[in-house]
């Protein structure tokens, strides 16, 4: 952290989660004076209000702000996730690992669907990128354009707009590179 940057953390009541650019570290809760603090020893987060005290190897790095919004992404990067995109008005997401799977879950009706990779097609004229594949009988398509996306429900911008069609239902969103 830069003084006022903001780091994904997961602070719960005994432990924190703590997701480093290196990998997630969970260190436990100890007694503090004030605020809440969280150490092993070689990793410590010190937790007063909005801000953060981080400090690794015993090294500072400022103050910090948590941003527990930013969790799922970096989870998904450090699983391999090539493509994370969200929508909100039917609360989906959809992850794109490279020569391995793309999965939709859909929180609207809790369904989980896994479909095989399938390389892309892409289109220079309109900057899209195209990935049609199926799983049995179920067809998806999901078209990425390199176009600023305002994700309305958070405000925060992605640099791209996605659409996916899952057996002629469709969802709107944005999403972002993690590699």
């Amino acid at each position: 952290c830069q003084d006022g940057s903001s780091f994904p953390g997961q602070l719960e009541k005994d432990r924190a989660l703590i997701h480093l650019p290196v990998g997630a570290v969970s260190v436990p809760r100890v007694p503090a004076i004030s605020g809440t603090k969280y150490t092993d020893g070689k990793t410590s987060l010190w937790h007063r209000g909005k801000d953060a005290l981080l400090q690794l190897g015993g090294k500072a790095y400022g103050v910090c702000v948590n941003n527990p919004s930013e969790v799922p992404w970096e989870e998904a990067r450090l699983n391999g996730v090539d493509f994370r995109a969200v929508g909100d008005k039917l609360g989906w997401y959809l992850e794109i690992t490279d020569n391995k799977n793309i999965v939709l879950e859909t929180r609207s009706s809790r369904r989980r669907y896994e479909f095989p990779f399938a390389q892309p097609k892409k289109t220079a004229a309109d900057f899209t990128t195209t990935y049609e594949t199926k799983n049995g009988s179920q067809r998806l398509k999901v078209s990425i354009v390199a176009l600023q996306c305002r994700d309305a429900s958070t405000g925060r911008q992605f640099p791209a707009t996605v659409s996916v069609n899952l057996d002629g239902k469709s969802y709107r969103g944005c999403g972002k590179p993690l590699k």
